[in-house]
Parts: structure tokens; sequence; C-alpha cells
């Protein structure tokens, strides 16, 4: 294990798995005028936009061809309530097709009539998590 730390001189110690283990950093004097320290829990390739971009559109194609939460005919569509739900987000009508068409296995028509299952708010309990109206993992 590599340890660093601002004003400190870094260590390196060999830890195994029934170790335990304190370690004491020496202090390191640097002349230094500002410093900025940032972190970041998303990994560093996530945030990288062709990977990111193929992630969710990966995403969105499991989500609408999945009979759990749409059903899609080319005359009529039954969508999960999530895109009611974040209208703003998806639009609606043409633009709520657009979007469909984009990932749909199954192209609906531009005069398709859409229709929006019930939200399974059961889905926060955890139960029954394949039928239920979430986004795939």
């Amino acid at each position: 294990m590599l340890i660093r730390a601002v004003g400190y001189q870094q260590t390196e110690q060999l830890i195994t798995a029934t170790d335990t283990k304190e370690f004491y950093l020496q202090p390191q004097s640097l002349l230094v005028n500002e410093v900025v320290i940032t972190a970041s829990r998303i990994a560093e390739k996530s945030l990288e936009s062709p990977i990111t971009i193929e992630q969710l559109d990966q995403q969105a194609r499991r989500f609408i061809n999945s009979a759990s939460y749409n059903t899609l005919a080319p005359d009529h569509a039954r969508l999960s309530s999530l895109f009611r739900f974040y209208v703003a987000e998806f639009g609606d009508g043409a633009q709520l097709i657009a979007f469909v068409n984009r990932y749909a296995r199954v192209q609906l028509s531009l005069l398709a009539q859409l229709e929006f299952m019930p939200f399974d708010w059961a889905l926060n309990d955890r139960q029954r998590l394949a039928e239920s109206q979430a986004v795939i993992r």
C-alpha cells in the first residue's frame, strides 16, 4: 500500500489480510502558495464522454426493450410511467416517440397511441425487482 498525504513524506507498506498496522507519517516541508485538493467517488473512466454515452445508450436500450417496463407495438405503446414523470426530459407525443424509437427494436408510428403503466412503488422495498418499474442494472 502506498500512502501519501499533503505535507508528509510518502510511505509504502506491505499488508496481508491478517495484518493490523499503524502508520506514522513523517512531516515534510513544502513551500507552496496554493493547494487545491479534489476527490470524486466516480471512477475516472466514467468521466470520459464516449464511455458514459455508450453506457447510457446501452441502459436505455435494455430499459425500453424490456417487456417488464414497456410494451411496444407500431401503433400502440404501454410505457413506463417514468416517461410521464420526466416529461420535461423525454418530451411528450412526437418527441417521446422519437426518443423511444432511437433505442427500440419495434419502431412506433408517429401516430402511435401512448399509454403509461402504473408506477410500482413497492420497488422501494426491493421486492419483485424484475417486475417493478425500475431501471435495469
